[in-house]
Order: structure tokens, then C-alpha cells, then sequence
């Protein structure tokens, strides 16, 4: 379904009888990604489409649109309270797609991330909480502040209009398990500002947007992750992407072996527009970053052993850019890492709390 959605009419399977007949037979009702593909379905072969699978398409972009509109005019309200409060934001993940690279209704949005200098995270938080926004796990600034150490992003929830939850994330990293400071700099100072309806939002430049695409789409998830490959093609599509400044952001987090693996995907599954001399800059990376790799592949859950490796990793990640962890033993650095992840005041109630964090599925 994703092939049609963006091989060309030229390619054979597409081009002589159109569409196979064996796309027509998805059971939308029961498979949430391909009910997802739809719009996009709809934006390549609109006048191809059965007419049941087309009417159900554009209901679907319909909602989408909606839910777009509705996204970006929360995202320019949160904008504006954190602006009040002196603490420029610039907007993440979907939000920031819709307002520049997907036509209307092809990508839904969820929560709305933002970004916010490392700096300015506790009066970012402040801001929000007193304006009804309800920190996850009702986290005060103080705690949400430790976290920073361990994490790139907190959630916070808020009542809607309509009766339904809000949510928002803010990030201090704008990626999740890259942790250097100066990425996070990169991203806020090539910025760009866009207009989005009646709203003007900042949004990361287009190569930033596919490096966010491929590190946090090939990750260790409870649900597939698909939306990152048509995120990707599109900022690829724009023909925006500095591919040198890829380079150069994957290698400042030890992302080279997950960029490259996306990029070859895309380039060899759906013919994007990827430069040859792309792919062989990150061609080479650390031997670590591909074991790690074949970890974030398998499916969920991750067994015990293997979320032991997934924090043994998550700690190798985060421990150069933390100097009390750097200069640490290592196993003491990564025992205070983990009473951090874990919220344990204590390390002899860590146990404990890992226990009950291996028992719970997250919620995100």
C-alpha cells in the first residue's frame, strides 16, 4: 500500500492494469496503518480508486484537515503563552509537516511537540501549568528539570473545547535518544518561519525534518512505525535537504547507521530522490550503532535482557554529554542513571521501581 502510494505510474506493477486488485482487499476496519495510508491513497490515485475506498479516502482527509486546523490553532495558542512568557518555541513532528510539506488532510496529527531552549525549560513548564496544562504524572518544574538528564521531552495534558484531552510535549532535546546540546542548537538556529492558515509558526528547516524523520521513526516502538516514511519522502520531495548538514547532525548524535539505513529504504523501496554521494558519506558508522540497531528492530515487548540493552545503550547515548556521568565509574554512572529514568529518590528502591516500570505499558 505504501509503494502506491508513491512508486510513479511508470513502474510496472502500477502502470499496465493500475492498481492490483489485492490493495482493494485490505480490511481497513481492523488495520489501523492501512486505514492510516488512506489519504495518502487518495492524493496519488484519486480517479483509480473504487468508488467505496474513495468515498472513505476523502471522509478520512476530511477528518484529517480538521484535525490539522485544529492542531496548528492549539500549537499558535501554546506559542503564544510561552512567547508571553519570554521563551521562544518552535514546532516538532507533525504540526510542523503540515505547515509546510503535506497538502491538507494526507498526515494526522496527534499531540503538538514544541521546542524550547534547554534554558528556558523550567519557565517553558511553569508557563503552561499555570494555564491549565497538567504535567504527566503531576510532575512539578523541579522534577521535570532532574528528568532532563534522562530524557528529551515531557508531556502535559489539558481538557479541549470539545470535552476530549490535549496534549503537548516539550521538548529540550527535539529528538528522542539524541542528547548533544549543540543538536538541539542546530535545530532552533536553522529555523524557518511559515505561514500555516492565519497562523505563523517556526518549523525546523527541511534537512532537520528528514533527520528527525529517520532517527525517530527507526526506533524501538510499541506501535509500528510507519508515518515516518511518508514524512520522509515528502521533505525529500521539496528538494530542500542540505545533505551535508545531514551529515553533520547524524554524526554529532551517533546516528550515521539508523540515517543511512533510512535513506537506503526509501531510496530502493520508493525511489526517492536520494543522492548517491549521500549515501556513501554515511556509509560508515560505529559497529555499536548497528548492534544497537538490531535491537530497536525487534518487536514489542522488549524482554527483560533486551530492555536491560536498551538502557545500556540509552545511558552509552546520553553519559558524553552529562559530565558528572562522563567522569563517573561506569557502572555508578549507570546506576544513577537509572534512579533518574526511574524517579527513584533512592537507590534501594530502584529495584522496585523497575519492577513496576517493566510492568506497565507506557502510555505514549
Amino acid at each position: 500500500m505504501l509503494r502506491a502510494c508513491f512508486l510513479p505510474p511508470t513502474v510496472s506493477e502500477f502502470s499496465a492494469g493500475g492498481l492490483p486488485q489485492e490493495l482493494f482487499q485490505q480490511d481497513l476496519a481492523n488495520d489501523p496503518a492501512a486505514a492510516t495510508l488512506l489519504p495518502l491513497l487518495d492524493w496519488r490515485w484519486a480517479d483509480s480508486l473504487p468508488a467505496a475506498m474513495a468515498a472513505a479516502a476523502r471522509s478520512r482527509r476530511l477528518t484529517l484537515w480538521r484535525q490539522g486546523r485544529d492542531r496548528l490553532e492549539l500549537a499558535a495558542s501554546i506559542a503564544a503563552t510561552l512567547r508571553q512568557a519570554g521563551i521562544d518555541s518552535m514546532l516538532l513532528k507533525g504540526a510542523a509537516l503540515i505547515a509546510r510539506y503535506y497538502d491538507p488532510g494526507v498526515r494526522g496529527v496527534g499531540d503538538v511537540d514544541l521546542q524550547v531552549p534547554r534554558g528556558q525549560v523550567r519557565a517553558a513548564v511553569e508557563a503552561l501549568l499555570q494555564t491549565g496544562w497538567t504535567a504527566e504524572g503531576g510532575l512539578t518544574p523541579a522534577r521535570i528539570e532532574s528528568q532532563m538528564r534522562a530524557r528529551h521531552a515531557w508531556q502535559f495534558y489539558k481538557p479541549g473545547p470539545d470535552g476530549k484531552e490535549e496534549m503537548c510535549d516539550v521538548h529540550w532535546h527535539p529528538v528522542v535518544r539524541c542528547y548533544s546540546p549543540r543538536l538541539a542548537e542546530l535545530f532552533l538556529e536553522g529555523a524557518e518561519t511559515v505561514t500555516a492558515g492565519s497562523h505563523t509558526v517556526r518549523i525546523p528547516c527541511a534537512t532537520d525534518l528528514l533527520f528527525h524523520a529517520a532517527a525517530h521513526g527507526l526506533q524501538w516502538s510499541w506501535t509500528s512505525p510507519l508515518r515516518w516514511i511518508p514524512d520522509a519522502w515528502f521533505v525529500i520531495r521539496s528538494g530542500a535537504v542540505d545533505w551535508q548538514r545531514l551529515r553533520m547532525l547524524a554524526a554529532e548524535v551517533d546516528m550515521t547507521f539508523r540515517v543511512h539505513r533510512a535513506l537506503e529504504y526509501l531510496k530502493t523501496h520508493f525511489d526517492a530522490a536520494v543522492p548517491e554521494a549521500a549515501l556513501e558519506s554515511l556509509a560508515q558508522a560505529p559497529r555499536w550503532e548497528a548492534r544497537e540497531q538490531t535491537l530497536l528492530e525487534k518487536p514489542s515487548p522488549l524482554g527483560m535482557a533486551d530492555a536491560a540493552r536498551w538502557h545500556l545503550y540509552n545511558f552509552r547515548r546520553l553519559r558524553r554529554f552529562d559530565p558528572a556521568w562522563k567522569d563517573s565509574n561506569a557502572i555508578s554512572g549507570f546506576v544513577s542513571y537509572l534512579t533518574v529514568f526511574f524517579q527513584t529518590q533512592r537507590r534501594r528502591d530502584l529495584p522496585g521501581s523497575i519492577w513496576r516500570k517493566a510492568h506497565a505499558k507506557p502510555t505514549v
